[in-house]
């Protein structure tokens, strides 16, 4: 079958194109600067993110919105896709296991996936977390309360992609208003809205359907159209229907290329925090004597930084790192005081600024003496991290402290030093 949508412009295909050659560029950088710093873990979650955005686009270039169908056996997956192609194309029937391997159903802007339903195979978890990767939404279907191989279907395809747009569609909610009383099925909506609920972003995205119903006077089940659940696909504004402005030359260009570029920029962030936390455990075994200060900080700083530039993506040279250290060190020297500057030693990293050495070398001395190694190692390590955060949020301000001022800015990295940088954690995994 011709996949093709031919909707989709040359404009739109070629952005795409360009965006997955800066994924690929950007993976390349990370990897070369920052690999040996990476665990094995975090080197193949980095490639599986890249991996995952670049088929994303790819998808996206084939001009469809691919939705994946995911639910129990039986539960009506396929009579959905019939549904929402308003085609007898899927086979249906009570029959267990009838759809065995993802099958893709086309109509203009929607490419439907019914996954093979789940009763606890792994084989067949793993073939629904590829497809809610390859996937631009998630649709988890059920007949009623769920319970246990259901909520662990859904459960590990929201800890794999929870930020994917979904809607949680109840099919044959006609057998429950036939078989039960209204009460009963508020009990039964109750149930369902607590389990459900967290899997979509708003209540309006727990959709009651059925996609097929049967005709008493013929003995055959009919299919129906589900225009409630097709309204939650087009007009969710949180989810799916901003995927569908990728389909709009006239709206999707800014949006998609934003989005792509911003889980660019936030993976080439995670790669600089690692970096930031390996030189921050290497700042924390500097000796305590100024010497020390003076000798390692500078070149591990300007290393540091250096890093920093090429896995954000910035041309420079080590020069050029080493005014930004000055320049940053002397911000935030001004902004956080004594804090940063608690070692005598430290003032020299920013070229003997004495401005800001006089006032602080008698202090910083008498802290760096008195502290304890474990505390001496928690400062210089978070005042390291301030540092490379700082360096981070200039870089990203095009090499200005942006509208926040220095000050701001300082104070929030100084923030994120302290929350998310553990040198406990980060001491114990190197020893």
């Amino acid at each position: 079958m011709n996949t093709n949508n031919s909707s989709v412009s040359q404009e739109i295909i070629d952005d795409m194109s360009t965006l997955q050659k800066e994924l690929e560029e950007a993976l390349q950088e990370i990897l070369r600067v920052a690999g040996n710093k990476l665990s094995k873990e975090e080197r193949l979650k980095i490639e599986k993110e890249i991996s995952d955005t670049k088929t994303l686009l790819e998808r996206l270039k084939s001009g469809y919105v691919w939705i994946a169908l995911f639910g129990k056996t039986s539960v009506g997956k396929s009579a959905i896709a019939n549904s929402l192609m308003c085609s007898d194309i899927a086979e249906v029937g009570i029959q267990h296991d009838l759809t065995r391997v993802p099958i893709p159903y086309y109509k203009n802007p929607w490419a439907i996936v019914d996954v093979p339903g789940i009763l606890g195979s792994e084989i067949n978890e793993d073939i629904a977390i590829q497809e809610a990767r390859r996937a631009h939404g998630h649709i988890f279907v059920i007949d009623g309360e769920p319970y246990g191989p259901e909520i662990k279907l859904f459960d590990l395809v929201c800890k794999e992609f929870p930020d994917s747009p979904r809607i949680v569609f109840v099919n044959k909610w006609d057998v429950a208003k036939l078989t039960t009383t209204e009460d009963d099925r508020a009990v039964i909506q109750s149930a369902i809205k607590e389990k459900m609920g967290k899997y979509v972003s708003s209540s309006t995205d727990i959709v009651y359907g059925n996609a097929l119903t049967k005709d008493i006077v013929n003995d055959l089940m009919i299919r129906q159209e589900l225009p409630d659940l097709l309204d939650r696909m087009y007009e969710n504004a949180g989810t799916l229907g901003q995927v569908i402005n990728v389909l709009d030359p006239a709206k999707r260009s800014e949006s998609i290329n934003s989005s792509i570029r911003d889980k660019i920029l936030e993976i080439r962030i995670r790669t600089c925090r690692t970096i930031i936390n390996v030189s921050s455990l290497s700042s924390a075994f500097t000796g305590a004597a100024p010497f020390g200060e003076l000798t390692v900080m500078p070149a591990l700083w300007v290393g540091m930084v250096s890093s920093i530039f090429v896995v954000m993506g910035v041309r420079k040279a080590p020069t050029d790192a080493a005014k930004l250290v000055k320049e940053i060190a002397v911000a935030c020297a001004q902004t956080l005081g004594a804090w940063f500057v608690a070692l005598a030693g430290a003032t020299a990293i920013v070229d003997f600024a004495t401005t800001i050495a006089t006032p602080f070398a008698g202090i910083g001395a008498a802290l760096g003496f008195a502290a304890d190694f474990i505390a001496l190692g928690i400062f210089k390590f978070r005042r390291t991290a301030v540092l490379g955060e700082a360096a981070i949020e200039y870089i990203r301000n095009d090499f200005s402290w942006g509208v926040d001022g220095a000050e701001n800015v300082i104070k929030k990295c100084r923030e994120r030093a302290e929350t998310q940088y553990d040198y406990i954690k980060q001491r114990g995994k190197a020893q």
